[in-house]
């Protein structure tokens, strides 16, 4: 009895240890595995290390160079800026000294006889209309520069400003018979004051056209000199009492002309090269603006022939020179305008280093 218990016992111990399934071995890993990983992993993170600090680095030069173009085109903004208000400082006070001495030290009695009958064989609309005109673009653009955000618009306003208001001021002078009138070696009647307007006004033309295009900062001042130097030339042309003199003076004039067209030309083309492929109508405006702008320049100089050859009066002679200041002054204010306005160039005059 106690035999078959222990039997009977040990049955069901036989039977659960038999049903029961065994379970394999977990095979040791071998020594060449675990090395193999760990390289793998030091290896992937080195090189994610590695991307990250080139992308940070790339990154830092981005923004450093970003920084510096950024930096460099402020500190030109603002030589720029500087440079403006001095020419303009400085040109209306020349003008205004040029206007007092030929009101006040040149203009005597015999003068004043020349002035008045001067004045009273020309129509008042041959100023009157001038005036009207450089008055308006004197008021939009005063406006324009009074609510205008952009840095350079605002440079170029002060500029329009600047032309408009000293043709204004001319103008208006001959309209109330003010302006002084000489007599030339000729002993043709001969408006000096108009001379000085121009020697003011077309330098700071020439500035505001170069703006639009990539010319250095060297040849935008000597075409700004040439063109001073080519007006003032003319002024002893008419009076000096020597004739080798006056040939000398009008030559110069006469040769720098050619120079001061061919540089004004060339800002026009850079403007033009500078617009989008797409955007035909700004290459279009400018083609026509430089045509136009080149053919109101030219016809001084065919004045001033024509007047030297006894070919004109004065009625005709005032009558040219007002048309060709308005369509010749206000077309390149509305020339450069116009290229800020279609944004073919914002950011034109950046290289130069005043």
């Amino acid at each position: 009895m106690r035999l078959c218990r222990t039997r009977a016992s040990d049955s069901p111990q036989l039977t659960r240890h038999d049903t029961t399934t065994p379970q394999a071995p977990k095979r040791p890993s071998t020594p060449t595995e675990a090395p193999t990983a760990s390289i793998t992993s030091i290896t992937q993170g080195h090189e994610s290390s590695k991307q990250r600090r080139l992308s940070i680095d790339s990154g830092s030069v981005g923004s450093s160079n970003a920084h510096s173009g950024s930096l460099t085109i402020s500190l030109s903004s603002t030589r720029q800026w500087s440079f403006i208000k001095k020419i303009c400082s400085w040109g209306v006070a020349s003008f205004l000294a040029s206007v007092a001495c030929c009101r006040l030290l040149l203009d005597s009695a015999d003068s004043k006889i020349v002035r008045k009958t001067f004045y009273a064989g020309i129509p008042r609309i041959l100023y009157s209309l001038p005036v009207a005109a450089f008055g308006c673009a004197l008021i939009l653009n005063i406006s324009s520069w009074k609510f205008e955000t952009h840095r350079s618009r605002q440079q170029l306003c002060v500029l329009v400003i600047y032309i408009s208001g000293v043709a204004f001021a001319y103008e208006l002078l001959a309209l109330y018979s003010e302006a002084p009138i000489f007599l030339t070696q000729g002993g043709r009647p001969h408006s000096v004051l108009r001379y000085v307007m121009w020697a003011h006004a077309t330098p700071v033309m020439v500035y505001a056209l170069s703006m639009l295009s990539d010319l250095s900062t060297k040849r935008v001042h000597t075409a700004m000199l040439a063109d001073v130097v080519m007006i003032l030339a003319a002024i002893p042309g008419e009076y000096c009492s020597s004739w080798l003199v006056r040939y000398f003076f009008n030559t110069l004039s006469f040769f720098l002309f050619p120079f001061v067209l061919k540089e004004i030309y060339t800002m026009f083309t850079q403007a033009m090269d500078a617009t989008a492929p797409n955007d035909r109508q700004a290459y279009t405006s400018l083609k026509f603006l430089r045509g136009f702008t080149l053919v109101l320049w030219s016809v001084f100089p065919v004045v001033w022939t024509l007047c030297q050859l006894d070919m004109i009066d004065s009625v005709m002679e005032e009558g040219l020179h007002s048309m060709a200041d308005v369509f010749g002054k206000v077309g390149c204010c509305y020339c450069c305008r116009c290229c800020w306005t279609t944004r073919a160039r914002l950011d034109a005059f950046a290289h130069l280093s005043l």
